[in-house]
């Protein structure tokens, strides 16, 4: 009984210390657990200042959440880099901190991978800039985790086939904030820009294809706007598209647009052709003319 007794203490302690910021509803196992370490001042939460947002998150999990966040605390507090990373919702949680110890491990058992990406890095002649973008070739796979995690996308997948030259990663930065992930592009071995994803496989904003269009003629590559878009709206189920993105398509369409539905952004040359295809030429039948 005088163990019962000391819980019982030790509960109403704890919610005396903590009633301001539990509300009228009960506290989860997690939530309580949570308050227990801030009240003692003791584990990973020792010393930290109360989370409205962790408290809520913690609100529908078990103690198994509880330790996952604990993970994601301790994963994050020993990457500077990563201080700016928001704390992920329930349904994100494990795979963050799966991304998180894999970079994590990454600092120290990647050294054949992290050779081969250094030496794509060498040779590869894709970085560019202007006044408001510049594209960063990765040189290592730490570079490409962080992507990864900052960008919330399946970048990691991507790793080995980087490295071995069966695709290209690049990422596109804000020149203001160079420090910033921001998009994520592919360049597959064929020089076309085949992926292009803002944050969470977001589609980005009109000036991003804008720059596009201008390093592609630069670079010599491959660059279809409409394939592109076509690509990050079935990757989220076709919800509706920026107004300004569409319509830059639709002027890219006209502005590009020949007899033979191609047109060419840069000089001819029989070992690196440059073609870029039309929004007519894929979807003739949105620029049929109506009935009578």
């Amino acid at each position: 009984m005088h163990q019962a007794y000391k819980k019982i203490d030790r509960y109403i302690e704890v919610y005396e210390a903590c009633s301001g910021v539990i509300g009228k509803e009960l506290p989860s196992y997690s939530q309580w657990k949570y308050l227990e370490e801030l009240h003692d001042n003791e584990g990973l939460f020792g010393g930290r200042r109360f989370s409205r947002t962790l408290y809520n998150r913690l609100g529908s999990t078990g103690e198994c959440s509880l330790e996952l966040y604990k993970r994601f605390y301790q994963l994050r507090d020993s990457m500077p880099e990563m201080k700016k990373l928001k704390l992920p919702s329930e349904f994100e949680l494990a795979d963050t901190v799966e991304k998180l110890e894999a970079v994590s491990n990454s600092r120290s058992h990647n050294t054949d991978l992290d050779d081969r990406i250094r030496g794509r890095k060498a040779y590869l002649v894709l970085e560019y800039a202007d006044d408001k973008f510049r594209v960063v070739v990765p040189g290592s796979s730490y570079e490409i985790m962080l992507e990864a995690i900052n960008q919330d996308n399946c970048l990691m997948d991507y790793l080995e086939k980087h490295a071995n030259g069966e695709t290209t990663i690049v990422f596109l930065r804000q020149t203001a904030v160079l420090d910033e992930s921001y998009v994520t592009m592919e360049i597959d071995t064929d020089h076309c820009i085949r992926q292009v994803y803002g944050t969470c496989n977001s589609t980005p904003d009109r000036a991003v294809f804008e720059f596009l269009e201008r390093y592609a003629r630069k670079k010599w590559l491959y660059y279809n706007p409409c394939e592109l878009i076509e690509g990050i709206m079935e990757l989220n189920d076709y919800e509706d598209c920026d107004d300004n993105v569409m319509s830059y398509i639709e002027e890219f369409a006209k502005r590009t647009g020949t007899g033979e539905g191609r047109h060419d952004m840069a000089p001819k040359d029989p070992d690196n052709a440059f073609e870029q295809l039309t929004l007519e030429s894929l979807y003739p039948e949105l620029f049929l003319e109506p009935n009578g």
